[in-house]
């Protein structure tokens, strides 16, 4: 699902969107990563490494129902969207574009016993920028279709924790399960609207963005 939420400036979240239909139509997570591994002991390493990634996710929302409880819609003061004399309304469609690209510094650790390894490791993001546009859909061709771009840029604010195992299954198989969680505190950033006069221009509105991602990968090593 996806949910759409618009607050006043008293912290009153008078307009709430549910859309019951939410498809990732793209999604890219791409890595380019160097390393030089340091043995400590005969069983134990100490890997620094230098990774770039980049992300791409789009999404698009639709069969939605909001609740207005704005004065535009109640003619009273601004309540809660839950409030009784809050409107409800089946609305158009969003369309969510995400980019995101980290720089992480870290290192692995990894401990190998037989057959088997396991690894740790911890990365920090010296910069990390991400820029997502929210399109809101005209499906009625009323032209009130518009768009919001949030750009924001962080330095010292992502973070990610890596675990992995490795087998020698035979001298002709090997399996790696690789999971990581990756985190960032919220980014403040500016925000782009082209919803006046369909011109883009920088709006005086805050955005602040957050993301915590979990991938777990499953790979298979055939040895030639």
């Amino acid at each position: 699902k996806m949910y759409d939420s618009d607050w006043n400036e008293d912290g009153i979240k008078h307009t709430y969107s549910i859309f019951e239909s939410n498809k990732n139509t793209l999604g890219l997570n791409t890595i380019i990563n160097t390393q030089y591994s340091f043995p400590v002991t005969e069983n134990f390493n100490i890997t620094p490494a230098l990774q770039l990634q980049y992300n791409y996710y789009s999404f698009e929302a639709r069969n939605g129902i909001g609740y207005y409880g704005s004065e535009a819609y109640t003619g009273q003061p601004d309540v809660w969207w839950n409030d009784e004399s809050a409107k409800k309304y089946r609305v158009s469609g969003i369309d969510y574009l995400r980019h995101t690209f980290f720089t992480w510094i870290g290192s692995n650790f990894d401990y190998n016993f037989g057959k088997h390894s396991i690894g740790l490791g911890l990365f920090v993001a010296p910069f990390t920028y991400t820029s997502a546009i929210d399109y809101h859909t005209d499906e009625k061709n009323l032209g009130r279709d518009f768009s919001t771009q949030f750009i924001n840029i962080g330095f010292f604010k992502s973070y990610f924790f890596q675990l992995d195992y490795f087998c020698k299954i035979n001298e002709k198989l090997g399996l790696i399960i690789n999971s990581k969680l990756i985190s960032n505190n919220i980014i403040i950033g500016k925000t782009y609207s082209n919803n006046i006069n369909y011109s883009w221009r920088e709006i005086n509105q805050p955005n602040g963005s957050d993301l915590i991602q979990a991938i777990i990968i499953l790979n298979l090593i055939f040895y030639i």
